[in-house]
């Protein structure tokens, strides 16, 4: 008998490795935007640099599976609501990148490499990824793979499952222990572990409604081998599982891949389409189609048995059936939620079958121009289900957004295809893919960001988020600006978990608000560290009269020029009596620009106290002398402005007005106009 160790309960991920993903976004957007040198480029690739080695020093392998929409760090799904992981993802699968493997000792050159082919444009490096034109590098410590190899979401620590002499064997004995609830001081003997048996067990554990994690992911993880093998031993491994398979109730299958939360089973189910052998994948399909109240045509079904079988017989991983099945499935499992219960991959499929069948070549590629085709057809007949959502995607992919909102624009008797169009084009996903291919199509961009709605300001924020290009963010940040107070909700709630330079774009846009969203207090960023973002948290506060007050007082003080220059601007609308000291220091540091004295000598008119008026003639007048008068100080920009203050506020003070006469009698044009009130330039 033979002692199979538990299967270890999978930490959520890190903050080593969530900085790290955050790193890799970035870094992967400025490949797509800056050519090799640039400086954003080093700095990132830099910083990424850091994360790496954080995060290899708490683990020697990291696998990351891709999913359409979120990334499986070892098979433990990333925060869905990180727009910047989110946005990775996206970038990703959009590439057919199945995952990624890096392993301890992966070197800044190696990042950078691996970087620079992922941000190619996405056809070329699918074309590349799956063996068609120039190979892609290969590096000794990053492994990049196909969706239909995926092997990283089970990975062990030690960098993930070798086909060493046994390991079949072990896997197997692995789900037998699963099955039989033995954990690591558990043995399981070989009479246990034939499919029949544990078929039994898996069935008996249906009807008992325990989970079904570990034998899930076990099953998995045995398909995953078995497709990594070769030959016999291939042959016998897909063996023992179909036999598993066939013996398992649809109550079984259900219980399996479905019986976990939303998410989890979305993750287990994905893995199991690229594991399993095609056939049972088909029955997979069908019972948790079932479980799920999603229904899949009796046609499709068979459709599918029709194409498992021909894969089947061809004996080979990655022919056209084989292929085109899996590819269909996983599309299947990731759209569970559409209300249409045939979504648009039977379509695609029953259309790639027919293909198939006819002239036995591989798979085709959309033809130039096929999306805009589909599109006409779509708005000629009002049409509204997946088929326009499926003509959209073809254009986009072509670049074609333009020639899209033409069409729509010019389609009032498709109001169903329009309102579907428009409503797909407002989804965040697609903003943020918009927003973000490189190079950006401007016009297009412009176009759809004005058509853009406060449904779709998350899709905005996140493009905010990751993009690089200033035009980009400008565009961006002109919509936002007009959306008004229905999203300050929603800036506020984001402002916390953003970068500091998203950050100041975030205020920048709340400063522009009548009214604050409730509870939102701008005063904990006034005194950031980073000056863009004091200065509009500033400018906020000044803007609300309860803060106004504070917002000036903290302004005077700044280090930073742009922001006592604010003060200096919110004050001129009044001048608050506990910012009166504040103006005097300002006014009396030296090493104050000029600019900024002066202006802040001239604030001094709304205070007008004895004080004050006294420290304006100490600026305007030499003290007397035993055998004359107090006369004139020396022509200076600062006595000018003090002068100046004099004559608009204290003209009737004897000490005023004296002051006031010899600046008239002196024939100096500039003092003569800054004792009669007048600014002198």
């Amino acid at each position: 008998m033979t002692s199979v160790p538990a299967s270890p309960e999978r930490p959520p991920a890190s903050d080593a490795i969530n900085a790290f993903l955050v790193r890799v976004s970035i870094a992967l957007h400025k490949h797509g935007t800056y050519p090799p040198g640039h400086p954003a480029l080093v700095s990132a690739d830099s910083a990424l640099t850091l994360a790496t080695e954080s995060l290899f020093a708490e683990r020697a392998s990291l696998g990351i599976g891709v999913a359409r929409r979120t990334l499986l760090i070892d098979g433990v799904p990333t925060d869905s609501t990180n727009a910047v992981v989110k946005e990775l993802a996206e970038r990703l699968h959009r590439r057919e990148v199945g995952g990624i493997m890096l392993r301890r000792g992966v070197t800044a050159d190696e990042l950078s490499e691996a970087l620079q082919q992922l941000s190619a444009d996405p056809q070329l490096f699918r074309e590349r990824l799956h063996g068609h034109g120039e190979p892609l590098p290969t590096w000794p410590h990053i492994d990049i793979v196909p969706p239909a190899f995926r092997r990283l979401a089970l990975a062990d620590e030690d960098g993930g499952e070798t086909a060493d002499d046994g390991a079949a064997q072990k896997l197997w004995l692995m789900l037998a222990a699963a099955t039989l609830d033995k954990g690591g001081d558990g043995a399981v003997s070989e009479d246990e572990a034939q499919p029949e048996r544990l078929a039994s067990r898996i069935n008996a554990c249906a009807r008992e409604r325990r989970s079904a994690r570990d034998v899930g992911e076990m099953l998995v993880r045995l398909g995953r081998y078995a497709r990594g093998a070769e030959g016999a031993e291939r042959r016998a491994l897909e063996g023992q599982v179909r036999s598993l398979v066939s013996q398992l109730s649809p109550e079984a299958l259900s219980w399996l891949f479905t019986g976990q939360n939303q998410e989890d089973r979305r993750v287990l189910m994905t893995e199991a389409v690229d594991a399993l052998p095609v056939d049972t994948v088909v029955e997979l399909l069908k019972a948790a189609g079932e479980s799920n109240e999603q229904n899949i045509s009796h046609f499709m079904v068979r459709m599918l048995r029709k194409l498992a079988g021909q894969a089947k017989v061809s004996g080979d991983a990655g022919t056209q059936g084989d292929t085109e099945l899996r590819d269909a499935a996983r599309e299947i499992v990731d759209n569970w939620t559409l209300e249409d219960p045939n979504p648009l991959e039977h379509t695609r499929l029953l259309d790639q079958l027919s293909q198939f069948e006819v002239s036995k070549v591989e798979g085709t590629v959309p033809l130039s121009g096929e999306g805009l085709r589909l599109m006409q057809i779509a708005v000629e007949t009002n049409a509204s289900g997946d088929h326009v959502l499926e003509a959209i995607e073809l254009m986009l992919e072509a670049r074609e957004l333009v020639p899209l909102l033409d069409l729509l624009a010019s389609a009032p008797d498709a109001p169903d295809t329009v309102k579907l169009a428009r409503r797909h084009l407002g989804s965040p996903e697609i903003l943020r893919r918009v927003l973000l291919e490189e190079p950006i199509d401007a016009v297009g961009s412009q176009r759809l960001l004005d058509e853009t709605g406060p449904d779709g300001a998350a899709g905005l924020l996140d493009a905010l988020a990751i993009s690089e290009s200033q035009g980009t963010r400008r565009l961006i940040l002109e919509r936002l600006a007009v959306m008004g107070a229905e999203i300050g909700p929603l800036l506020a709630e984001r402002l916390p978990r953003v970068p500091w330079y998203v950050q100041r774009n975030l205020l920048a846009l709340l400063a522009r608000l009548k009214t604050l969203p409730a509870g939102f207090d701008a005063r904990a960023y006034a005194e950031h560290p980073e000056v863009t973002v004091r200065f509009q948290a500033l400018s906020v506060m000044v803007r609300q009269p309860k803060e106004r007050e504070e917002a000036i007082h903290l302004a005077l003080a700044d280090s930073d020029p742009r922001v006592v220059r604010l003060g200096l601007d919110a004050a001129a609308g009044g001048l608050p009596r506990q910012a009166v000291t504040r103006l005097m220091v300002l006014i009396n540091n030296a090493a104050r620009p000029v600019e900024l004295r002066l202006r802040a000598i001239r604030l001094l008119a709304q205070a007008p106290t004895p004080a004050t008026r006294d420290w304006l003639l100490e600026r305007v007048l030499t003290k007397r002398t035993l055998f004359r008068g107090p006369r004139l100080a020396p022509k200076s920009p600062e006595m000018l402005a003090a002068l100046e203050v004099l004559g608009r506020k204290w003209r009737t003070h004897p000490q005023a007005a004296y002051a006031l006469k010899l600046a008239g009698e002196s024939g100096d044009p500039e003092l003569a106009a800054a004792a009669s009130g007048q600014a002198v330039a």
